[in-house]
């Protein structure tokens, strides 16, 4: 019985890191990555909207610092709200198909192995969205953003698939 508990642990802690392995990779834009955008989705039922949280890093070895970010929401139909700007950056949006974040000083650009995050809130849920972040060699990253899943959920996809897996042999043992 000790055993069989082991291997329970033991498939249910392997079903976890294979989880997490396939669901948190983030898209690599270029060859030499300079930039990558993830996202946070939460809803809101007390006010019935969304809220987001996309985190732009400046990979280490872009060399370069970033001073602007846009998102493209266009075609969502989305009502855009709660616009969030971190220190010494300001937004501009039309509040439905786009909204882009400049920095207002080079002193709060996003330097090489940094991040920032970006807040707003929406109406309807827009998922992956088109992005593109500027540096200050003048080169441009785009791509589509990917969302963070949350550690409770993979814990409780690995679980659960450790668990079916391993009911699935002790059934085949009986």
């Amino acid at each position: 019985m000790k055993n069989i508990a082991r291997y329970i642990g033991k498939l249910a802690l392997l079903g976890f890191f294979v989880t997490l392995t396939i669901f948190s990779t983030t898209k690599e834009v270029r060859a030499i990555a300079m930039a990558s955008v993830t996202y946070l989705e939460i809803w809101d039922v007390g006010n019935n909207k969304y809220d987001y949280a996309y985190y732009v890093k400046n990979q280490s070895n872009s060399g370069e610092s970033l001073y602007d970010f846009f998102l493209d929401m266009d075609g969502s139909g989305a009502t855009l709200s709660n616009i969030s700007d971190p220190a010494d950056w300001e937004h501009w949006t039309d509040n439905s198909t786009y909204i882009e974040w400049d920095s207002l000083d080079p002193s709060a650009d996003i330097t090489p192995g940094y991040s920032l995050a970006f807040l707003f809130s929406s109406d309807i849920q827009l998922g992956d969205l088109y992005y593109e972040t500027f540096f200050d060699d003048a080169s441009i990253v785009e791509g589509t953003s990917n969302a963070v899943p949350e550690p409770t959920i993979m814990f409780l996809i690995g679980f659960g698939l450790a668990s079916l897996i391993a009911f699935r042999r002790k059934a085949k043992i009986a």
